[in-house]
């Protein structure tokens, strides 16, 4: 008879328990995408607290937390105790009161905790009413979708869409080259041959979904059939794939952008490396609006104090490829101190790693420091000058696509306030315009933003006490930058 011997038992006197915080043990939180296991906004449960309806972040056996409308805020009383539903469409889901415990303003609006007060939430029943719910939804949307709910044009559209793609994938997979170097000049012109019906694509979808937005539901009809229809015919592609699922919880994450930076064929097919080039392709002005950001700041560095480093804050900053680029080709002889400032402490490791190997490997002349912070808290009175101090120049770019005219007003200003004598503010925002990636991004991606015009870009910084502003766009056109001035004195 053998004996298996248990390595590293510890005795009861050596178990730990919690630590901090989790001293005070509670139940397990699952993300929303994960619990209910979501692919596509189609498919999400909302959550209705107080009558009001949001977005589900997160939920425990005993609690909630989701995303309320900014101008919803105030019906949020902490300790109040409201009704509380989990819905999925028309389909109730769990019903029951809970307790306001927290509310904290975020990015995207207003986040709420809430605790259920009359009984506890059955996460595996909630997880399988969810999937027979979804069963019967997508059936009633094949049904009517059908039907005349969506605009004859716009199902031919989809129809084109799925004829070029379904082709590609067949065609692709015969007689196609297998010497890397030989398969990599045959995606490039595969991918030139295709481009000019692709983009023709967003430019009716585009105007497609503009005419839509003016009839009550028509853009939900449409987004309904894109995400049904095409959605996932993109997901054997890696950019589309991680643009699509957003494993880290958000879109547009440090790992698409650095997808557009590297510019390489990835995927496992033919087929998958032809259409992640066309997804780096469609976003390219990314990389147009980063190197338009190094050569400003190279400017604005030449330029800058001598008496101590050159000071940079990168609010939002994902990967960071700039600041990598900065560090190698324009700092200035008295040095440049770089904080960067991101809620994703994935996005902000890959920054600091791209900065160090500048710093400690190149000999550039900087620092870089990281702040794992949410915007929001932000920009609270006094929470920048606390945090970083004056600043030489500071730059967002990306950030406002996602921020209401209000909360970007506010942004603007606190970043302005924050700048040192004579520093320079640079912001961005999408452009508004028939050639942008509006319907691919929010119909096929689940990826909305809000793009701009430039009187809008005027607007946001309509309060700022200073005549040196300009708005202009990067080589592309794609994005509207704006740059602001400080006064010296």
């Amino acid at each position: 008879m053998s004996v298996t011997i248990v390595p590293n038992v510890r005795s009861y006197e050596e178990l730990t328990g919690g630590v901090g915080k989790e001293v005070f043990f509670r139940a397990p939180r699952v993300r929303a995408r994960e619990l209910f296991n979501l692919d596509t906004s189609f498919d999400s449960p909302s959550v209705v607290i107080g009558g009001k309806t949001c977005q589900l972040v997160n939920l425990s056996i005993s609690g909630a937390a989701a995303i309320a409308d900014e101008d919803d805020a105030a019906k949020f009383d902490v300790g109040n105790v409201v009704s509380f539903e989990l819905r999925h469409a028309e389909a109730v889901l769990h019903h029951g009161e809970a307790r306001i415990v927290r509310t904290e303003p975020v990015f995207r609006g207003i986040k709420v905790a809430v605790q259920l007060t009359d009984h506890p939430a059955d996460l595996a029943r909630l997880r399988q009413r969810y999937s027979e719910e979804t069963v019967r939804r997508r059936v009633d949307a094949i049904v009517t979708t059908g039907a005349d709910a969506v605009e004859a044009e716009y199902r031919v559209l989809c129809a084109d869409v799925l004829f070029l793609l379904r082709t590609l994938k067949e065609t692709l997979a015969i007689g196609t080259p297998i010497d890397p170097a030989a398969a990599e000049v045959f995606l490039r012109d595969c991918e030139e041959r295709v481009w000019p019906t692709w983009s023709g694509f967003f430019l009716r979808g585009n105007d497609l979904l503009a005419r839509a937005r003016a009839q009550d539901g028509g853009a939900a009809r449409m987004k309904a059939m894109t995400e049904l229809l095409l959605t996932p015919e993109f997901l054997s592609a890696p950019i589309w794939r991680q643009t699509i699922q957003k494993p880290y919880g958000y879109p547009g994450d440090h790992v698409v952008m650095n997808h557009v930076y590297d510019a390489l064929s990835e995927g496992e097919t033919l087929y998958d490396k032809l259409m992640h080039r066309l997804g780096v392709r469609s976003l390219l002005l990314i990389q147009s609006r980063m190197r338009q950001i190094v050569e400003i700041l190279k400017g604005k560095a030449a330029l800058g104090p001598l008496e101590h480093p050159f000071r940079v804050l990168n609010l939002g900053c994902g990967a960071a490829r700039e600041v990598s680029l900065f560090l190698k080709e324009g700092v200035p002889a008295q040095g440049a101190l770089v904080t960067l400032l991101d809620q994703d402490s994935r996005a902000l490791t890959l920054a600091l790693e791209g900065a160090y190997r500048e710093i400690l490997g190149a000999g550039a002349n900087g620092q870089v420091r990281c702040l794992l912070t949410t915007f929001a808290k932000l920009i609270e009175p006094g929470n920048l000058q606390q945090d970083v101090g004056a600043q030489d120049f500071i730059y967002s770019i990306g950030l406002l696509d996602y921020l209401t005219e209000r909360r970007a007003r506010a942004l603007i200003t606190a970043l302005y306030g924050q700048l040192a004598p004579g520093g320079t503010l640079l912001v961005g925002n999408l452009r508004k315009c028939r050639e942008s990636g509006e319907w691919c991004s929010e119909m096929i991606c689940d990826w909305p933003m809000i793009f701009r015009t430039e009187d809008e870009m005027w607007r946001l910084a309509s309060e700022i006490p200073t005549e040196a502003k300009r708005v202009f766009m990067e080589p592309l056109e794609r994005v509207y930058l704006m740059q602001i001035e400080k006064p010296a004195h």
